[in-house]
């Protein structure tokens, strides 16, 4: 039931275009994660109807199967198996360009709108440190719930860009730096560890905490414009 005191009041129209695309597109996320999977299952039906319909496969014993499976099917399942990486991998990218580009979005429309320089990152800071700096800076947020999301944020950031920069693949040295749970463990390619992502529970837990990240910066944003000049 609607409920009009649970409607967030803003001091600066820009928040409620900038919540609703937040919403648009978590839902879009959801709906795109929905239609792969969709995509992949279909793709698996597929091939387990022609190995059951394969009347030569069925007849022979099992050692011939194994040889006959190798030869004619391996090579078959290893494709599926990539796609369903690839599908994986796309989406945790895509959610992380999402994520970037709109912390990067709200600074610089606080920048336009106030007057306040959103001055060129130090050479050894990465992008989300200095968008999210900027705004705690000049909004004087102080608020531990949300530097435990983003500190989170970041550490699946590490993931994203072995995801992004080294096709997946995981060095010894990376495995420190990956919490493997929710989601997230050492899978194999060709041999070698590769961050192997369960869509069914790692996406729903970073779409919720970039969710809850933007619900905490909106409103700490919004308490900090009171005192702020807007620009026209």
């Amino acid at each position: 039931m609607f409920n009009i005191h649970q409607v967030e009041l803003y001091e600066w129209d820009y928040l409620y275009y900038f919540e609703h695309e937040i919403d648009i597109a978590v839902e879009a996320f959801k709906a795109i994660d929905s239609g792969n999977q969709n995509i992949l299952e279909q793709i698996k039906d597929i091939h387990k109807s022609v190995l059951e319909k394969d009347s030569y496969y069925i007849g022979l014993d099992d050692e011939s199967k194994a040889s006959y499976h190798s030869a004619m099917y391996e090579s078959k399942e290893i494709v599926i198996r990539e796609i369903q990486i690839q599908q994986s991998y796309s989406i945790v990218l895509s959610i992380f360009s999402f994520f970037e580009g709109r912390l990067k979005s709200i600074c610089e429309e606080v920048e336009s709108h106030f007057q306040i320089k959103l001055k060129r990152k130090k050479s050894k800071q990465d992008d989300l440190s200095h968008f999210y700096n900027y705004l705690v800076s000049h909004f004087k947020i102080k608020n531990q719930n949300l530097d435990e999301i983003f500190s989170k944020i970041k550490i699946h950031k590490f993931i994203r860009n072995k995801i992004a920069h080294s096709e997946g693949y995981l060095l010894k040295k990376d495995l420190k730096k990956i919490p493997f749970d929710n989601g997230i463990s050492i899978g194999l390619r060709f041999g070698s560890r590769i961050v192997e992502v369960d869509h069914a529970v790692y996406l729903p837990i970073l779409l919720q905490l970039m969710n809850n990240f933007f619900v905490l910066i909106i409103r700490e944003v919004n308490k900090g414009t009171k005192d702020l000049k807007v620009v026209e």
